[in-house]
């Protein structure tokens, strides 16, 4: 309370601190009214003390540059990864897919456009060519069948496979007696041919791969003949057909192009896989 004496007269004037609660609300609430500005924008409107420009409209403006900056980022992140694949050149070692659980490491061969072609820098496994030893050719072989199929959907992601490009492939014919390699076929997982291995792998010694742990460890005695002690390199076979209709080329642990070949399904010297794939990017 505030007290004025005026003579013999006392005057007792009520404040806003001596109002009542629901009256104080009241003072406050007509405060702000004359306050309030409307938005010409969104049509709302609100308290110019407590806000320099309308507050939805802010946040309007401030999600719209939110929005603007992700897809900045996502575009730089695009770019920086289109940058990055176009700088692929031979030589280059990545990881793309899983087999018995272990990550694969791929050899960039080849750059053209927008695509790479790739083979496991391991030996990945111990296959036959073709689970008998009849006259095959690449088209026809279970070897053919098993990337294509099993090994194709186990090894890599939904988006992995997506990326891999289907192409026409070609055996070609046997280099010593010009047998045939068979008709053309159209695949994402192939054995390199004998062609293949000299344009890209022109010096004995880069041939040379050896088998991954795993091979060495699962395999037993028999198995572990394919593989050349003084290199630790192993056999591998190629798509193009030996001399025999039985027998198909392979690369042996010395980096030696085996042009007779061996039989698709040797159960002595064993051979292994290195697929090759050309993947776009």
């Amino acid at each position: 309370m505030e007290i004025i004496t005026d003579s013999d007269k006392t005057f007792i004037y009520p404040t806003v601190s001596a109002l009542g609660a629901v009256d104080k609300k009241r003072y406050e609430e007509s405060l702000a009214a004359k306050r309030r500005t409307l938005c010409k924008i969104c049509k709302i409107s609100y308290d110019s003390k407590k806000y320099e420009s309308c507050p939805q409209c802010e946040l309007r403006k401030r999600y719209n540059e939110l929005e603007r900056e992700l897809a900045s980022e996502k575009r730089n992140k695009v770019t920086s990864s289109a940058n990055m694949r176009a700088e692929y050149k031979k030589g280059d070692i990545i990881r793309i897919g899983k087999y018995g659980g272990q990550p694969v490491e791929w050899m960039v061969l080849d750059v053209d456009n927008n695509k790479a072609l790739l083979i496991s820098k391991k030996i990945l496994d111990i296959k036959p060519y073709n689970l008998d030893n009849s006259g095959v050719t690449w088209e026809s072989c279970s070897l053919r069948r098993y990337l294509n199929t099993d090994f194709l959907e186990t090894v890599f992601s939904n988006d992995e496979k997506k990326g891999i490009a289907k192409i026409k492939v070609e055996s070609g014919n046997n280099t010593l007696n010009d047998r045939s390699g068979g008709k053309s076929t159209e695949d994402k997982i192939f054995c390199l041919s004998y062609s293949e291995v000299k344009k890209y792998f022109p010096r004995k010694k880069d041939r040379i791969a050896v088998p991954t742990d795993r091979i060495v460890i699962e395999a037993d005695d028999i198995k572990k003949r394919f593989v050349k002690r003084r290199t630790g390199g192993g056999i591998w076979w190629l798509r193009t057909p030996g001399i025999y209709e039985d027998f198909t080329m392979h690369v042996d642990g010395s980096g030696w192009i085996n042009e007779v070949g061996s039989t698709v399904n040797n159960t002595y010297w064993f051979s292994g896989i290195r697929p090759a794939l050309w993947m776009k990017f």
